[in-house]
């Protein structure tokens, strides 16, 4: 019970979902929408022993409130079943909020830190390398302005390790892509290479130094 209310606070979002239904296509009852979770325990001894609270947000970390959250999440253990049991209660019930048939509003990945070296290498002079950007890896955004004439803008995104040229405001269909890595889901770094452009991240520890 302890390890499990000491490892559920944190920041869950579906960005992966939705990158990848948008290069695959929706499912016959429509595209889902980007969603963003944030859990954080708290002391409510009146409600439980073990309470979290949970606020989620539409289309991302800065996006609307929808009206039946925020939650509290209740975990207690079940001596009939032997198994933990958690349960969601309403602070205040503002209308409902049924989701989707599919329950795939529920797909949320938690999202981990990433600490990030790049490298740009000009047709000549010294490379440019930057140090030590943290990113997490549910397609958070890093801008880099590149000296130039004219200066260059470019920004990595950390789902799969993507760069692009442009903002990122910019539509997908709209900005150039520039190179990419994968990795898998249990992995804790990605990296790409190109003729221009290199980098890599790694899951993000306060104890090591930055990567080289």
């Amino acid at each position: 019970m302890q390890d499990l209310f000491e490892w559920l606070p944190g920041s869950y979002s579906s960005a992966a979902l939705v990158y990848f239904e948008a290069a695959s296509g929706a499912p016959p009852s429509g595209p889902h929408e980007q969603v963003y979770r944030e859990i954080s325990r708290i002391d409510a001894p009146q409600v439980g022993e073990f309470v979290l609270f949970s606020q989620v947000r539409r289309g991302g970390k800065s996006g609307p409130l929808p009206e039946a959250q925020p939650t509290l999440l209740v975990l207690e253990y079940d001596p009939a079943r032997r198994t933990i049991a958690m349960s969601g209660r309403r602070i205040r019930d503002a209308g409902q909020l049924a989701g989707r048939a599919d329950r795939a509003h529920l797909r949320l990945a938690k999202l981990r830190d990433h600490e990030c070296l790049f490298e740009h290498q000009a047709p000549s002079g010294e490379p440019l390398v930057v140090n030590g950007p943290q990113l997490n890896d549910g397609g958070d955004t890093y801008v880099w302005e590149l000296p130039g004439s004219p200066p260059r803008k470019v920004h990595l995104e950390l789902l799969r390790l993507s760069l692009f040229e442009g903002e990122p405001e910019d539509g997908r269909k709209e900005r150039t892509l520039l190179g990419f890595g994968w990795a898998g889901a249990a992995s804790d770094r990605a990296a790409f290479n190109s003729r221009e452009f290199s980098g890599r991240c790694t899951r993000y520890d306060p104890s090591m130094p930055p990567p080289k």
